[in-house]
């Protein structure tokens, strides 16, 4: 994205509210039909805790997010053993590790 209207537009953070898990924050990033690159949508989970952390959220089920291809391929085993499930939006992701979810443009 080439302007901060852009990111505005296309960012949203979803563990907000009452009822947000303490010490995790999670971000989507939407291309929306733009021409932004390989990926269609961006999910990153900074996950602050001491313990691994599930996160279900509705704006993520039906996505086909997967590991970034370079966490795939890091030599970190603990970022590896995040996960997503398509069916129930649910991000898993272990203590104190930040994930990087992507999925490429249809």
């Amino acid at each position: 994205m080439h302007t901060l209207a852009e990111v505005q537009a296309n960012l949203h953070f979803l563990n907000v509210g009452p009822t947000q898990t303490p010490g995790l924050i999670v971000m989507k990033l939407d291309a929306n039909g733009g021409d932004y690159g390989r990926f269609h949508h961006v999910v990153v989970v900074f996950n602050a805790s001491n313990a691994e952390v599930s996160f279900q959220n509705s704006a993520l089920t039906g996505l086909h997010l997967h590991i970034h291809p370079v966490q795939q391929h890091s030599s970190d085993p603990i970022v590896g053993k995040s996960s997503f499930n398509s069916a129930s939006g649910t991000l898993v992701v272990p203590a104190l590790s930040t994930a990087v979810f992507v999925s490429e443009q249809p």
